[in-house]
């Protein structure tokens, strides 16, 4: 069945060249807009080496990068990297250690090893910086990136200006690419680009154990992480086209939400860096005096509420990760 849009009255289709947002309406009109994202700062790791403004995919060759695994969408739903087609879920950023020596992600031309540290910043100024000037030219959305996105004299990027850019994109567009297929396929192929580069490169030793193959710092492992907040900005922004008057889709093109949303969710995947800002994250909230089943619960947004300030209320230290003893009451005896 052909998936459409809600089509709206002409006094609610000019709402389109309003810069939109996808988040919930806050409770007031008086209260600012609600965040797409909970905003934090890393390291500007690249300040050495920064975007140079030239063609966006072939700026690894300038720079002495090569690339190894390539996007192939074999099938509308396959993630990057994976086939959903057949009964086997074969990722090619793995390798099996019995199946000896693989390719990995990246290798450096002059044969140099690849560290942890020339991997993280190679990709924040690759795919962070060049990702947001290749979007908002594509879009024809002017922005001057070092403004908006460089704090501290250049050596920190901060996030913020994340919030709201998949509706600035979308409101600066030609009207003749709003919900434009070829056009959403461009952003589309960075989109999965990213998704693909970011995926966690590991050794697999059997089908229950693996371990990365690299080990970042918590400032390296946030660098992919808001590079992971600019890809689902990037998601936003293509929601925006699906969800755009008139905008009509057959199920063989797939172009919905599900088709999105399943190149940043798909069951086994996970970002470079994960596991340090999880174990970075519990250390924050230990030290906050989090409760364990509290953790638990926070997921993988554990690290997302360790920016966030609490007080020290209770004493957590005989709570469990199922029970929380600190916030049981003790009420005074009634007669």
């Amino acid at each position: 069945m052909p998936y459409s849009s809600p089509v709206l009255p002409p006094g609610e289709q000019l709402k389109q060249t309003i810069p939109l947002t996808l988040t919930m309406p806050q409770p007031h009109p008086s209260l600012p807009p609600r965040p797409e994202f909970i905003p934090f700062i890393v390291a500007n790791l690249c300040v050495s080496s920064p975007w140079d403004g030239l063609d966006y995919m072939t700026y690894p060759a300038r720079h002495g990068w090569l690339v190894h695994h390539q996007d192939k969408q074999c099938h509308i739903l396959c993630p990057p990297g994976f086939c959903n087609g057949g009964l086997e879920h074969s990722a090619v950023y793995e390798f099996d250690v019995a199946d000896g020596p693989a390719l990995p992600m990246l290798s450096r031309v002059d044969g140099s090893p690849v560290t942890s540290t020339s991997k993280a910043t190679f990709l924040q100024a690759w795919l962070f910086f060049g990702t947001l000037h290749e979007v908002s030219g594509l879009c024809g959305l002017s922005i001057d990136v070092n403004a908006e996105f460089l704090t501290d004299g250049g050596r920190t990027v901060s996030t913020a200006a994340l919030n709201g850019l998949a509706g600035r994109w979308f409101a600066s567009l030609d009207r003749a690419n709003v919900g434009n297929k070829a056009f959403m396929q461009r952003i589309f192929a960075i989109f999965r680009h990213l998704a693909l580069l970011l995926n966690e490169e590991v050794v697999r030793h059997s089908d229950l154990e693996w371990a990365p193959v690299f080990t970042y710092t918590p400032e390296e492992a946030r660098v992919f992480l808001s590079i992971e907040i600019l890809l689902r900005t990037i998601g936003l922004h293509l929601l925006l086209h699906c969800y755009s008057p008139g905008f009509i889709c057959d199920e063989d093109e797939g172009w919905d939400k599900r088709m999105i949303t399943q190149n940043v969710q798909w069951m086994g995947r996970r970002m470079e860096g994960t596991k340090v800002l999880d174990d970075y994250a519990d250390t924050q909230l230990e030290d906050r005096v989090w409760c364990p089943s509290e953790m638990l619960l926070l997921g993988e947004e554990g690290f997302f509420a360790s920016l966030l300030d609490r007080p020290r209320i209770r004493d957590h230290s005989d709570c469990g990760d199922i029970r929380a003893n600190a916030t049981s009451f003790a009420f005074p005896p009634t007669i």
